[in-house]
C-alpha cells in the first residue's frame, strides 16, 4: 500500500466525512478514537495491538488492527491529544485499497461539547477496481455505523434500550 501523508486528506478522490458534536472534552474524544473502548463502538472489531511496545501512542507508532475478516497495519503520522489524530494503512490482509487513511480533528465548543471531524480517505487497489463500488458500499456502511455508535457512545445511549 502507498504511504499517505496527513495532507492526503485534502487531495484524496474518495473521502467519507463525518461531522459529529459529542458531549465530551476534546481529550476524551481523542482517547476514544485513538483506541479506548474500540470493541464497544467500532463494528466487527476483533483486536488491536501495538507492534513496537517501546513506541506506542505517538507519531511513528504502528498498530495491528483486526476486524472480522480483515487485518491491517496502521501507521500514525499525527498524534496531538485533544486536537488531531491521523494514520494510514501500510498493509491489508485483503488488498482492497492501494491507499487508506483516517484523519480526526477535535475542536472544543462553547457549550462544553466537542466538534469531531472524521475523514476516511481511500483509493481502490487495481485488483479490486472492477468491484470497488461494492467494496466501497460495505466500507462506508461500516464507517457510518461506527460514526453513529461513536456519537451514541458519548451520549451514553449505545446499547441502551
Amino acid at each position: 500500500m502507498k504511504v499517505c501523508e496527513p495532507g492526503y486528506v485534502d487531495v484524496a478522490k474518495n473521502v467519507k466525512r463525518f461531522d459529529l458534536v459529542v458531549p465530551a472534552s476534546p481529550r476524551e474524544v481523542f482517547e476514544v478514537v485513538a483506541g479506548k473502548d474500540e470493541e464497544i463502538w467500532f463494528p466487527n472489531f476483533k483486536s488491536m495491538r501495538w507492534l513496537d511496545p517501546e513506541r506506542k501512542q505517538c507519531v511513528g507508532a504502528r498498530r495491528e488492527y483486526a476486524v472480522h475478516g480483515l487485518t491491517m497495519v496502521e501507521n500514525f503520522t499525527v498524534w496531538e491529544p485533544g486536537e488531531r489524530l491521523c494514520f494510514y494503512m501500510s498493509s491489508m490482509s485483503i488488498p482492497y485499497c492501494s491507499r487508506f487513511m483516517e484523519h480526526y480533528e477535535m475542536a472544543p465548543r462553547a457549550d462544553g461539547r466537542t466538534a469531531l471531524t472524521w475523514r476516511i480517505c481511500f483509493e481502490s487497489s487495481a485488483w479490486f477496481r472492477p468491484a470497488f463500488a461494492i467494496v466501497r458500499h460495505y466500507f462506508e456502511q461500516d464507517f457510518e455505523r461506527a460514526a453513529s455508535n461513536l456519537r451514541r457512545y458519548f451520549e451514553g445511549t449505545l446499547g441502551a434500550g
